[in-house]
């Protein structure tokens, strides 16, 4: 095979990641060629295969409570030795429908020296999505390495096959710089311009709909994080007004409707959230629904109706991190530092294992109970022991 075809060839095998075909069988398989040259700079086949996979992998196995992922890579025979065979595209779509039964899918795509000096990749794809139709990706390398050229890649083929996906990602990434106050990383003002260009370029399939809603929460907390609380509200209930079901943006709100002393509509909110099908079925979104209400009663100064919400949601969830702790705070606020610190061991217990998701609020800001309420952004990435959380500011 010549070296064109071996380019091909590779293009080929990233690009059937982001068809139909794929996201519908739930599985990513691929085997990509590399050219000679790129062999001899220590870019084997094997090296760039395990580059490409990594970034697909961390891209698309998160955990969602929100919004699911729709596709898997998967660990399956691949099917990229017929298309390195025969670049036919009839030959490669059939192969791909002999392995899963699908529909045949057309793509075509090419990777190839760019610039004066060759010393640069561009990187043309033509393929389709169930959330963008048609869509071309034309990109070039410019200064970056090949690493970083194929995690760029790899983020704008999953922004089509699956949009929720690469959001989440891109959230990860700025919550990481907000609460650690690095100097580099995406920015919230990127992080929204990304949303944006998420929005506009689904197709307006029926389930694009449950997109724009889990989109609008992670704008949300971005905004709550950043303490623009009324553009954070306005998030939230955008989210809700999108998708009554989704619940989880009802959690989110009643603690941004705590910090503002709308203990009330927190309290309302937190019912409507526990209420919610999808929201009921996890019952750590559950418990934090009980411990949003716990705290606008406190802030109601019902410390009786307070401690029975804080009870309600260790009862459900007892891996839970954030009752028990806002309960110990409570207890102590209250005079009762014996009570209070048991519970905190049972905070400091859960704190490795408890479950958690970047979808819900608990996680991002902590409420700080002896400043009214306020919230302040927290890594929990970092939490070790229950006294660190006091620690960060």
């Amino acid at each position: 095979m010549d070296l064109g075809s071996l380019i091909l060839a590779g293009i080929l095998a990233l690009g059937l990641i982001g068809a139909d075909a794929v996201m519908n069988a739930g599985d990513i398989n691929f085997d990509v060629q590399v050219t000679e040259d790129l062999t001899k700079k220590g870019y084997t086949p094997a090296l760039v295969d395990a580059m490409i996979d990594n970034d697909l992998r961390e891209l698309t196995n998160f955990q969602s409570i929100a919004r699911p992922p729709q596709i898997r890579t998967a660990a399956e025979r691949s099917i990229v030795g017929a298309m390195a065979e025969s670049l036919n595209m009839k030959g490669v779509t059939a192969a791909f429908q002999a392995d899963f039964g699908l529909n045949p899918v057309r793509l075509a795509g090419s990777l190839m020296p760019y610039g004066k000096d060759g010393q640069q990749l561009r990187f043309i794809l033509a393929g389709n999505s169930r959330h963008t139709g048609e869509f071309i990706i034309d990109a070039t390398s410019g200064d970056h390495t090949l690493p970083i050229f194929l995690q760029d890649m790899a983020i704008q083929v999953v922004a089509r096959l699956e949009p929720y996906a690469a959001a989440f990602h891109q959230f990860n990434l700025l919550s990481q710089r907000l609460v650690s106050h690095a100097a580099v990383g995406i920015t919230p003002t990127e992080f929204k311009a990304f949303i944006d260009d998420l929005v506009l370029a689904e197709a307006g399939r029926p389930d694009s709909d449950l997109d724009h809603a889990a989109f609008f929460n992670l704008l949300g907390l971005t905004e709550m994080m950043l303490q623009h609380h009324a553009q954070a509200e306005d998030d939230f209930k955008t989210a809700l007004m999108m998708d009554p079901q989704l619940g989880i943006p009802a959690v989110n709100l009643a603690l941004e409707y705590v910090s503002q002393h709308r203990f009330d509509e927190a309290i309302a909110m937190a019912d409507k959230a526990a209420a919610a099908p999808s929201v009921r079925r996890i019952p750590y979104v559950v418990s934090n629904a009980y411990t949003a209400k716990a705290l606008a009663l406190w802030g109601q100064h019902d410390l009786q109706g307070a401690s029975d919400n804080f009870l309600a949601a260790v009862r459900l969830h007892p891996g839970s991190l954030w009752g028990y702790f806002y309960w110990a705070e409570l207890l102590d606020s209250n005079g009762d530092s014996k009570d209070a610190a048991l519970l905190r061991m049972r905070a400091e217990t859960n704190i490795d294992s408890t479950e958690s998701s970047p979808e819900v609020a608990f996680p991002h800001v902590r409420v700080l109970t002896g400043a009214d309420f306020a919230l302040q952004p927290i890594d929990m990435a970092g939490l070790r022991h229950v006294a660190e959380i006091y620690m960060q500011k």
